[in-house]
């Protein structure tokens, strides 16, 4: 896993992360609380060079920062590994083509239901927008990151047809780059690896995305190359001793 999944979300975060994980506070009391008002900088501080498996900062991803966020998310799910000026990819089955746009992604979100909205056109339709819903947790009844959507997103039936199984595909590994860079942009444990995701709720006020620090079988785990033992040269067909 890279470092860092792209600077957009380094830059987000130093924007929007105080707001981000204000987000994620209940609300002390009765009535809501005004996020911008909440001092989150000793809860921050408390989760910063986490031990291997620790949780970490917990926050919420509004769908103002998921639509600033998901053209990085899209391009990396595209396959485009440098920047790049290109607002659409270019899907091709057979004689069949549908332009994809990478810069107008959309999401919507409910509790425990958070839905992608992405902008394509073919011939047949011209522009239309196709939404891919994905039941995930909440924050009454946490999944992981455990998500289900329909095999058929909904879509103009020509589409549906022949493109319903990369649609889906492709929305959701922009959901899971979404939560993955939002997360590894929030600090690193004390190897140095970035931080990862490992449960995803979606409510009226974003994706609330909680962050750990990856266990020792992953990453730099410190561990060294243990000796080397020669084995005993034996002939073909010798039996063994």
């Amino acid at each position: 896993m890279s470092e860092i999944y792209a600077p957009e979300f380094l830059a987000w975060w130093g924007q929007q992360g105080p707001q981000a994980v204000a987000r994620a506070q209940p609300a002390p009391g009765k009535g809501r609380t005004n996020a911008n008002r909440i001092d989150v900088t000793p809860i921050v501080r408390k989760f910063t060079r986490l031990k291997p498996g620790e949780l970490g900062l917990n926050f919420v991803i509004s769908p103002e920062s998921a639509r600033q966020l998901l053209p990085a998310a899209a391009r990396q799910a595209a396959g485009y590994v440098w920047p790049t000026e290109d607002t659409e990819t270019l899907w091709v089955q057979g004689g069949n083509e549908l332009a994809v746009s990478l810069n107008r992604i959309g999401l919507q979100v409910s509790e425990g239901l958070a839905t992608l909205v992405l902008q394509v056109r073919c011939d047949q339709t011209g522009p239309v927008a196709v939404q891919v819903p994905f039941v995930c947790g909440s924050a009454r009844q946490p999944a992981g990151l455990y998500t289900a959507t329909p095999r058929q997103p909904d879509a103009p039936p020509v589409i549906m047809h022949l493109w319903s199984e990369p649609l889906v595909a492709f929305a959701w590994h922009c959901l899971l780059i979404l939560v993955s860079g939002a997360a590894s942009a929030t600090g690193k444990d004390l190897r140095g690896n970035v931080l990862v995701p490992v449960n995803l709720a979606a409510s009226k006020k974003g994706l609330e995305v909680q962050t750990m620090a990856r266990h020792h079988f992953y990453g730099s785990s410190g561990l060294t190359a243990g000796k080397q033992v020669a084995l005993p040269r034996r002939s073909v067909g010798e039996p063994q001793p």
